[in-house]
């Protein structure tokens, strides 16, 4: 494991990382319940999700996981899962907005690495850009990590609801409530054995290489 950053700028690093990382969280668990309140479904609503407060959307076990990968470089973060009832949705079928409802998540990561990818791009960023540069970078490498992390099929991360949509509406139910019994078990094994680290470093690197062209 990492030691503690131990020089001025692995600390502002560590900072520029914190805050990066409890934003794009924030704005990840925000799509969620957004779309969900879209779709007709007032749940998220009424557990105070449809807020940019990264309060409302943190996850005690998770907010450790982004505290370790801050400090020491090991460790991954998330935020509470956004609970919802695809039986409110009215703008679309349960199957459809499922889809939606899971993807919008790992979609405003990749939104957000687009975005900082064209601000390095066209060096868009003239004021201080030294540092200014350096946080963007770390900030589309957070965004384009957590899509990913999202992306495995295991619970309770999105990738393992994409597949509701190609179940029955009771099939997807009926996995659901698994889900549920299973909680973060599944994940904490991955991250125990280190296997995200490992899966997702060189993707974040050849994924920021396409971005930046």
């Amino acid at each position: 494991m990492s030691s503690l950053p131990d020089t001025r700028l692995e600390w502002v690093m560590a900072i520029m990382t914190l805050v990066s990382l409890l934003a794009s969280i924030t704005i990840h668990e925000f799509a969620h319940a957004k779309t969900a309140d879209y779709l007709g479904d007032d749940t998220p609503r009424s557990q105070g999700r449809i807020s940019l407060n990264p309060v409302a959307h943190l996850d005690p076990i998770g907010t450790i996981g982004i505290f370790m990968l801050t400090l020491f470089g090991y460790g991954f973060g998330w935020g509470k899962p956004v609970i919802t009832n695809p039986v409110n949705y009215n703008k679309s079928s349960m199957r459809v907005g499922r889809f939606w409802v899971t993807a919008a998540g790992p979609l405003s990561n990749l939104v957000i690495a687009l975005i900082c990818a064209v601000f390095i791009r066209f060096h868009a960023l003239d004021f201080d850009p030294e540092f200014t540069l350096r946080w963007v970078a770390i900030t589309m490498q957070v965004n384009i990590g957590l899509m990913f992390f999202n992306l495995i099929p295991v619970p309770p991360l999105d990738g393992s609801k994409l597949i509701f949509p190609l179940m029955s509406n009771r099939m997807a139910d009926d996995l659901e409530r698994q889900y549920q019994i299973w909680g973060i078990l599944p994940l904490a094994v991955l991250l125990v054995l280190g296997l995200p680290q490992i899966i997702l470093r060189p993707i974040i690197g050849w994924f920021s290489a396409f971005l930046l062209g």
